[in-house]
Order: structure tokens, then C-alpha cells, then sequence
């Protein structure tokens, strides 16, 4: 595990180790804030950070509950603080907004082959 602070400065662990473990393979999940969990796809190193992205989320009114207007929203995460997120109404496809945002990020990755997510040392 990792967590990278809202100016992308690494609290915990090593933004190096994370990079070799993303080159590996190794799978990726966040802790956006302190309610948002996701699985990272598609990742990409930029100089000394890592950008990923978090595909096919939908809008809930609740746990149970769709909203009536739901929308997708598609994250993309990096550990200099900032998430993006776009979002789009669902059955129309049509945009609705792109926002960004600086969070406080835990990164957790999981070893190819385990079936547990550890600290970053596989």
C-alpha cells in the first residue's frame, strides 16, 4: 500500500515501488477520499507518477436504487492528487461534465497470482 496526498507528495510507501510493481503487471486498486473504492485499468507512468484509469461506474439514488436520470462515470487517477471524472447519461449517451478534483489516494496492489492484496512487497 501506498497514499499520496491532494499535491501528489507520497505519504506512505514509495511511488518508485509502485511503478515497478505496475510494470510487472500487478493489479491496482484505490481508496479515493474516504468512500470511493475502485479497480485501476490501463496504467501509465509519467515521469515519477502513475495515471490510471476506472471504467463503467454508474449513478445509484442509493444502495438498492438507481437514480431515474442515471449516468455512467469514468475516473482517471494519478498520484500527483488529481482525479478526473466525466460523466454521461446512460441510454443517450450524451455528456454531461468533466470535473477534477484533488484527493488524498491509497493505492493498494495486488500481487499476479495472490489472492490477497498485501503492502507493496510481493
Amino acid at each position: 500500500m501506498a497514499t499520496t496526498n491532494t499535491l501528489g507528495t507520497t505519504t506512505f510507501g514509495s511511488k518508485a515501488e509502485m511503478i515497478a510493481m505496475a510494470m510487472q503487471g500487478h493489479e491496482f486498486r484505490v481508496e479515493i477520499g474516504s468512500d470511493l473504492y475502485a479497480s485501476l485499468q490501463n496504467l501509465q507512468t509519467i515521469g515519477d507518477n502513475i495515471c490510471a484509469q476506472s471504467l463503467f461506474h454508474i449513478s445509484k439514488a442509493s444502495y438498492s436504487t438507481f437514480q431515474s436520470d442515471a449516468y455512467w462515470w469514468f475516473l482517471n487517477v494519478c498520484t500527483t492528487g488529481q482525479v478526473q471524472m466525466t460523466r454521461y447519461y446512460v441510454g443517450s449517451h450524451s455528456f454531461i461534465s468533466t470535473n477534477n478534483v484533488q484527493y488524498d489516494i491509497k493505492w493498494f496492489a495486488r500481487c499476479v497470482g495472490l489472492f490477497k492484496y498485501y503492502y507493496m512487497h510481493c
